[in-house]
Parts: structure tokens; sequence; C-alpha cells
């Protein structure tokens, strides 16, 4: 078998092959829906921890069914809650 029947895969540097774009990283956005049954916190504190913890007001809250359906750039945490909790 000769050489030039193989495949040959061109090197990142020959010419007419563009080399690939480099990659730009962005930090991780929580893009999924967070569900809080409403029982577990009440409206004022809620509206408190989101306003504290987003202050551009860059989440959006629906209630269905008695729970809080949220969507914000990060996962609200337990220990979040637990806080706003005691006001």
């Amino acid at each position: 078998m000769s050489s030039s029947s193989l495949l040959r895969v061109p090197d990142q540097d020959e010419p007419g092959r563009a080399s690939p774009a480099p990659r730009k990283t962005k930090p991780r956005q929580h893009t999924g829906l967070q569900e809080i049954p409403s029982w577990f916190i009440r409206p004022g504190q809620l509206h408190c921890l989101l306003t504290t913890i987003f202050p551009n007001g860059e989440y959006d809250v629906d209630i269905d069914q008695d729970v809080y359906k949220i969507r914000a750039p990060r996962a609200i945490s337990l220990r979040d809650i637990i806080r706003f909790k005691r006001y």
C-alpha cells in the first residue's frame, strides 16, 4: 500500500486551513426553573431574598398551584432561603 493512498490529516498551520477560533468562556448561568413550595417561604421573605441576591431585578417569579417558579441567573440555595426566613 503506498503512502499516497492513506488518509492524511492536514497540519493546523497548513495554508488554506483556518485555525479554530479560541473559545471564550462565560460564567455559568442558571437558566433552569427552580421550584419552591409556597409554604416554605412567605411572599415578603421571598421578595427580600430575591432583591438582595439579584439587585438588578434579573429574576422572574410565577406562582402556580402554591409553588413559586423562579428563573434567575443562579440557583437559590437552601442556605439563602433559611437566612431570609428569619425576617
